[in-house]
C-alpha cells in the first residue's frame, strides 16, 4: 500500500489516518470527489482511515504490509 485511491459521490473534505493507538499519523485536505493519499511513509501495521465528506464520516480499518 503506497497510494490509496478514494472516491465518493459527494465532495471529500479531508482524509485522516490514525494508528491503532488513536494517534493521528496523516492528515490530508481534499476538495473534490476523489483523492489520492500517499501512505508510503507509514510503517507496517494496522491503521484506521477516516474520510470526511461534509457532515458525514466514513471509517474503516486498513493494514499496511512490508
Amino acid at each position: 500500500m503506497e497510494t490509496l485511491y478514494i472516491s465518493s459521490e459527494s465532495v471529500i473534505t479531508s482524509v485522516e489516518i490514525y494508528d491503532i493507538n488513536g494517534s493521528l499519523v496523516l492528515s490530508q485536505p481534499s476538495g473534490s470527489e476523489s483523492c489520492q493519499v500517499h501512505a508510503g511513509r507509514l510503517a507496517a501495521g494496522t491503521y484506521i482511515i477516516r474520510v470526511t465528506s461534509g457532515d458525514r464520516y466514513y471509517t474503516d480499518k486498513i493494514v499496511k504490509r512490508q
